[in-house]
């Protein structure tokens, strides 16, 4: 990937070069690889992956996921994309890592607000304490003795 110009600094945008070497791979038309060396950190948007092709993270090599929503030509606005690939596969080895980077993406994410949230949803979905003994009283049980099939 360094070969078509991927900086691996984490803050230089390597969409196209990785692009370029996803493409040329696909070229070839045989199986290949593309290696996301370790030791770097790739800044990237969305990717179009192709067939024939194993897309590679050695060691610890990490892809960043862009911020920024203009980094995204998918219609999904997705990183890795298919779009009906075939004989595709992603692997790695090490502690390669895609860092989707989700709290970055929450606007406004407060751990606190989202700890009242989770509490004040469970809360709404279990039954209130009447509703639940009224429903027992309307439909009564039937208990069979142990050993009896029905």
């Amino acid at each position: 990937m360094r070969d078509y110009g991927a900086v691996g600094d984490g803050l230089t945008l390597d969409t196209e070069p990785i692009q370029r070497a996803i493409d040329a791979a696909s070229f070839a038309g045989t199986p290949a690889q593309v290696l996301v060396r370790g030791g770097r950190k790739y800044l990237v948007g969305s990717l179009a992956l192709k067939s024939n092709l194993d897309f590679h993270l050695a060691d610890d090599a990490e892809l960043i996921v862009s911020k920024d929503p203009r980094h995204y030509t998918s219609l999904t606005g997705g990183v890795l994309t298919d779009n009906g690939a075939m004989n595709l596969k992603i692997t790695g080895t090490g502690n390669g890592n895609i860092n989707g980077r989700a709290l970055d993406f929450m606007t406004g994410y407060s751990k606190e607000r989202e700890i009242r949230e989770s509490a004040r949803f469970v809360r709404k979905s279990l039954p209130s304490p009447r509703a639940a003994a009224s429903k027992s009283a309307a439909s009564p049980s039937v208990t069979r003795p142990t050993g009896v099939s029905t």
